[in-house]
């Protein structure tokens, strides 16, 4: 997500954490919850939560859960989070394991104890899916989600919008001069998903727009550590189950694979001079991103240059503890 963004959650965690719904915690309050939707087959959200409490090696353990007015689980997910550490996310369109049938839709953060037994909700909001009669109870979140995204251009030649990436064609099209903001884009950088009000995303052929693919990540498959920025959710786990957080990947060389045919730059733009390039497959040296994570600095053949972080195989939470460099 972008640096602002976060900062946003935090801040506005530390000025109403009292304000929050009350759920009977087993503890201090330990998580925000920020702008929520729940549709019948998936969900949005923006969440920030704080790790308070030792549940076994520093580490504090949370569920993500998500249910419907019969108390369906349509979403569960379980972390943990270094002990005085807080981690915020931002997911849209995530997609649920099962289909809503009642309102309200429910998000809750649950404590979980060293066994990963639950111990009570630290934080929940309700909200009713507009694909289904309202609830008639208390809804704590209402209206559309709206991402917090940066990245945005012009379009440069109309286009339908889609469903998926190279699925099925709405009857609704975006025009050729329209400025818009793009959330993720697919594998490839082939098509980009754009916001056009709502909460549903819609999808467009990325030679449909020009803006910087590179500062984008893909669709998150789970919560935790989600975000919009480059580099956030290609390297997150299916489930964020706590065997993978407590081993995690093997520490990072300093070395990494770059994706594809690439031009290095002089800065870390689009427009700034080429200064050589590196083909596919290369193994190239990383020296530091930049604070946006979107591009990181690179030596490769004694030359140093920039190249934006979609292009090389490195995981997010690598890429994050890169330092900053000019």
């Amino acid at each position: 997500m972008k640096a602002r963004t976060l900062f946003r959650i935090i801040v506005v965690t530390l000025m109403v954490m009292v304000m929050l719904p009350a759920a009977a915690p087993a503890r201090a309050v330990s998580t925000a919850i920020g702008q929520f939707y729940g549709g019948c087959g998936n969900f949005s959200v923006d969440v920030a939560v704080f790790g308070t409490q030792d549940d076994g090696g520093g580490f504090d353990r949370f569920r993500y859960n998500v249910t419907d007015g019969n108390n369906k689980t349509l979403y569960q997910e379980n972390f943990q989070i270094k002990v005085g550490s807080v981690q915020g996310s931002q997911v849209v369109n995530l997609k649920y394991s099962a289909f809503a049938g009642k309102n309200p839709i429910r998000f809750a953060v649950v404590d979980l104890d060293g066994g990963g037994n639950g111990t009570g909700e630290v934080g929940f909001v309700n909200y009713d899916a507009p694909c289904m009669g309202g609830s008639g109870q208390p809804v704590t979140r209402s209206g559309y989600f709206t991402p917090g995204v940066g990245v945005h251009g012009p379009i440069i030649a109309s286009t339908n919008l889609y469903e998926t990436p190279a699925g099925n064609a709405l009857n609704l099209k975006v025009l050729q001069g329209e400025d818009r903001y793009a959330v993720y884009r697919n594998s490839n950088a082939s098509w980009v998903a754009i916001f056009i009000g709502g909460n549903d995303l819609v999808w467009i052929p990325a030679s449909s727009i020009s803006l910087d693919f590179g500062a984008l990540t893909v669709p998150p498959i789970r919560v935790f550590g989600s975000g919009y920025s480059a580099g956030q959710n290609e390297a997150t786990g299916a489930t964020g189950s706590f065997a993978s957080v407590r081993s995690g990947p093997a520490p990072f060389s300093g070395q990494a694979v770059v994706r594809a045919l690439v031009n290095m730059r002089a800065a870390p733009t689009s427009t700034s001079a080429k200064v050589s390039f590196v083909p596919r497959n290369a193994t190239v040296t990383v020296l530091g991103r930049n604070k946006a994570r979107s591009w990181v600095k690179i030596s490769f053949n004694g030359v140093e240059g920039w190249i934006t972080s979609y292009y090389v195989k490195i995981s997010s939470t690598d890429l994050r503890n890169l330092p900053v460099v000019q």
